[in-house]
């Protein structure tokens, strides 16, 4: 049921989403009703209307674009298309539609296809299902959990009726979390989807607010300005930041918001009271052997997540006077039940008993008893407000001026409920109590819509943190299935103290119910227990898992550096073998060298001899017998000396033979050796 095209947009079952796409395209940051001036314009043009009816105008506006406009608003919307020209009043007195203008300012065809990427939306929901909770839901199914999800948390003190959407399908618990778990997770790692669910969201708010009944307080904005403001404990604990930041970044802005309409913040002493316990009881609890995170409150959840200790909580009481002071909230010490004022005194009990009765209808198993302060501090803060205002029943904010602002909406609707019943007759009644998403979207409908923007930017995310804490009685649930478990022996001693330890910590009954109370049972103990022990146990056994491979590891290196050993023992023994052969061969070489040296030695020798002999013979018969007789003698002298000297020679030769050869050898082998030098030179250079 995706959105592909506008016409199934503007007429077809997917119209809600397909609108809000359209809001969030078309708005006007400084001119509030005029956003809705091109919605009007378009119905205009597709209904193909000749002449206005305010009544027709609302049912059609319903019909097509899936959400309702009252009578009040839709006039004032009528007056900005009038002052565009888009209708003009005739003669006769009605008014009549300028066809021309009104297709100028109707949405384009780019405005329209832009609604198809909000599917987008609807898609990544169904996958986010699928691969967390391995469920398979529609595209339908998938529209109405998040529409539901806007329409209970981020407005959900804001009447809107939404005609198909307007069913008996109510969002369950479980979806509340999926939800809230989808837009946290699109919040830190998927930017582009996160902007798409803002703007949706920021686009339901701004249809949420004009819904309101504008004879509810001053329609100007001058009429909420100057007032004092009273702070429930719950809104300062928020911030004070001692929830989660998302929740303080929400009430910050409308804080900052509210000083620029000049109001006075204050606190009442048992509010101050109520929050120095709550403190107090984190400082008793910071480091005692006995905590239990099933008893902890928000604050002390927020202490042991920062590593406070019990100084640390010390140092921050004795500041939180002057950390509220830098807050801008003041301390009324006054106290509205001494005698002085007497003649205002109410009848508490009403409101007691209606805080309760509403508590209980909401949750059967509300502990009253364990609640009983924080109930009284309600009342006395309702029937301070009603003292203040001297019970006086008012038309406009400004001239109530004292306010309760609180974050729960059960608190406001008891307050109105007892209004009510005070004053039946009184049409216009500005009750003692109101929410902060009332009081600030109250303000926004008075001021540029960008401010709603950025309201509802921060407000989404302090919901899904809000939808993502599981309640008071989930957790009680499953402290009295760990002590069920024990008493009957279905779980150890050491068991025991393992849940009673850690079940309360790490999002494990969240992720196991999905902080849908009907879901739980003594199952899901069982579950949180198998989680915790494995979670105990994974550190270690990540631990011998890498030890494991590790020792594999060096077993691998040693096996490689084995084999890589062995190659040289064999290439080392080659090696060898090829120098010892080489050696051989060398010594051979050089030996033959010697040998056919002293074989050329002994010819020569005895040729030379021979040769003078011959040339001595040949002179004696051209030369004088004198000299002849000289000759001969030197002739024999020499004969004798070379046979002397050959006779030496060939015995030097003889003893130096093994000598020459070893010469010979070492210089074939330098001459090898330089061979492999040069070798290796070219191929350094050739690489």
């Amino acid at each position: 049921m995706a959105l592909n095209t506008f016409s199934k947009n503007i007429f077809g079952s997917d119209k809600l989403i397909g609108s809000l796409a359209l809001i969030r395209s078309s708005y006007l940051p400084e001119d509030f009703i005029s956003t809705y001036v091109p919605f009007v314009a378009t119905l205009l043009v597709e209904k193909k209307y000749e002449s206005i009816k305010v009544n027709q105008i609302i049912t059609d506006f319903k019909n097509v674009y899936g959400f309702i406009i009252p009578n009040t608003p839709m006039i004032t919307i009528l007056k900005k298309c009038t002052a565009k020209n888009i209708i003009y009043r005739g003669d006769d007195g009605i008014f009549y539609v300028n066809k021309e203008n009104a297709k100028k300012l109707s949405f384009t065809d780019h405005a329209k296809a832009e609604t198809e990427k909000y599917t987008f939306i609807l898609e990544q929901l169904v996958e986010h299902i699928s691969k967390l909770y391995n469920r398979t839901i529609s595209i339908s199914e998938a529209e109405k959990m998040f529409l539901s999800f806007l329409e209970d948390n981020s407005a959900k003190t804001i009447t809107l009726n939404f005609s198909t959407f307007n069913s008996n399908w109510k969002t369950s618990k479980s979806n509340y979390y999926i939800v809230s778990n989808f837009i946290t997770d699109a919040s830190r790692n998927k930017p582009s989807l996160y902007k798409l669910i803002r703007d949706i969201a920021v686009a339901y708010l701004i249809v949420s607010s004009i819904t309101f009944d504008e004879n509810d307080g001053g329609s100007a904005k001058e009429d909420l300005c100057d007032l004092i403001l009273y702070l429930d404990t719950p809104f300062v604990l928020r911030v004070l930041g001692l929830n989660t930041d998302e929740m303080k970044a929400s009430c910050m802005d409308l804080m900052e918001e509210l000083k620029s309409c000049n109001y006075t913040f204050k606190i009442f002493e048992h509010t101050y009271d109520e929050i120095t316990n709550i403190l107090n009881d984190c400082e008793r609890w910071i480091e005692n052997p006995s905590y239990e995170a099933k008893h902890a409150s928000l604050a002390l959840r927020y202490f042991c997540k920062k590593k406070y200790n019990k100084t640390d909580i010390t140092m921050y009481i004795c500041k939180l006077s002057e950390e509220l002071e830098s807050l801008n909230i003041e301390i009324d010490d006054e106290d509205y039940y001494d005698q002085k004022y007497n003649s205002l005194q109410i009848d508490d009990v009403p409101i007691r008993n209606g805080i309760v009765d509403t508590y209980k209808k909401n949750n059967p198993n509300f502990d009253e008893i364990s609640k009983q302060n924080t109930i009284e501090c309600d009342v006395k803060s309702i029937s301070a407000i009603y003292k203040l205002r001297k019970h006086g029943t008012y038309r406009t904010y400004k001239d109530a001026k004292y306010l309760f602002l609180t974050n729960n909406s059960t608190l406001a609707y008891v307050s109105r409920i007892f209004s009510s019943d005070q004053n039946p007759s009184a049409k216009y009644n500005i009750y003692p109590c109101i929410t902060d998403v009332v009081l600030g979207t109250k303000i926004w409908l008075k001021t540029p819509i960008q401010r709603i923007e950025r309201f509802s930017q921060k407000k989404l995310l302090a919901d899904c943190m809000a939808s993502m804490t599981p309640s008071e009685e989930l957790v009680n649930m499953l402290s009295e299935s760990i002590e069920s478990l024990h008493e009957r022996k279905n779980i150890t001693e050491s068991d025991y103290y393992l849940l009673k330890a850690y079940a309360f910590d790490r999002n494990y009954l969240e992720k196991q119910t999905l902080n849908d109370e009907s879901t739980f049972n003594d199952k899901i103990t069982e579950e949180i227990l198998e989680e915790i022990k494995s979670e105990i146990v994974s550190p270690y056994s990540e631990k011998i898992d890498e030890l494991d491979n590790a020792v594999k590891s060096i077993c691998n290196e040693k096996a490689v550096i084995s084999e890589q050993l062995a190659l040289f023992q064999v290439q080392k023994e080659n090696e060898k073998k090829e120098q010892e052969e080489k050696y051989a061969s060398y010594k051979v070489k050089a030996k033959d060298s010697v040998d056919k040296l002293v074989q050329f030695v002994f010819p020569v020798s005895v040729g030379s001899i021979a040769f003078f002999v011959l040339l001595t013979t040949k002179l004696n018969k051209v030369i004088p017998s004198d000299i002849n007789t000289v000759l001969s003698l030197i002739s024999g002298i020499m004969g004798f000396i070379s046979t002397i000297i050959i006779s030496s020679i060939k015995v030097n030769i003889f003893n130096c033979k093994d000598k020459l050869v070893e010469v010979l050898l070492k210089k074939y082998l330098l001459i090898e050796y330089k061979k492999n030098k040069l070798k290796d030179l070219i191929k350094n250079y050739e690489e």
